[in-house]
């Protein structure tokens, strides 16, 4: 405690404190208000093509997603899909040559397009998805990853840990997806166009 005959005086509580520069409120608000924007652009922008099939993947990969018609037989199963008239002609590929057995498929969208997806395992449970959509290969975003094998050209993308291959067959888009190293996803493609 001081006194005046200590010869200190106490503080005043009122003197004025120098102001922050306004620049760095203004900044502040400005890198804030863009975040937010970023985000709420991030969460209603429609996800593209490989992003929703690889979703799908790992949905069928958690049984959130599950075969509707469970047929093991694919032209069993392509005649069930087509009886729900999902909107073009559809077509369910045999893998079994290749060791991957049939577990079923549903009528379901891919991206807002009329589509089907067909579920496949082998004997060490790996997982294969088969998608079909009305579409075209221009509607998938640009990969770097782009092959052609007798004149047709497949469009390899890779989402987290799966790799898509994607392919033309007339007026649908069909694309296997799976964990399996790519190569091996692109020689199943080859094994079914």
């Amino acid at each position: 405690m001081t006194t005046d005959a200590d010869g200190g005086t106490a503080p005043d509580v009122h003197e004025p404190r120098p102001l922050n520069a306004p620049g760095l409120f203004v900044g502040m608000a400005i890198f804030g208000a863009s975040a937010i924007a970023i985000l709420v652009y991030t969460m209603v922008r429609t996800p593209q093509i490989p992003a929703v099939v690889s979703l799908d993947y790992t949905k069928v990969a958690g049984s959130v997603l599950v075969a509707e018609e469970r047929e093991r037989d694919a032209h069993a199963l392509q005649a069930a899909l087509a009886r729900r008239r999902p909107g073009f002609d559809v077509g369910v590929p045999d893998l079994s040559a290749v060791g991957f057995v049939l577990e079923g498929g549903s009528v379901h969208p891919v991206a807002g397009h009329p589509g089907i997806v067909a579920i496949y395992r082998n004997s060490l449970q790996d997982l294969v998805l088969w998608h079909q959509f009305a579409g075209t290969t221009a509607d998938l975003p640009e990969t770097t990853d782009v092959r052609e094998h007798h004149g047709r050209r497949y469009f390899v993308h890779r989402e987290s840990t799966n790799a898509l291959v994607f392919w033309q067959d007339g007026s649908r888009v069909d694309v296997l997806t799976s964990s399996l190293p790519a190569e091996q996803v692109f020689a199943l493609a080859l094994a079914v166009s």
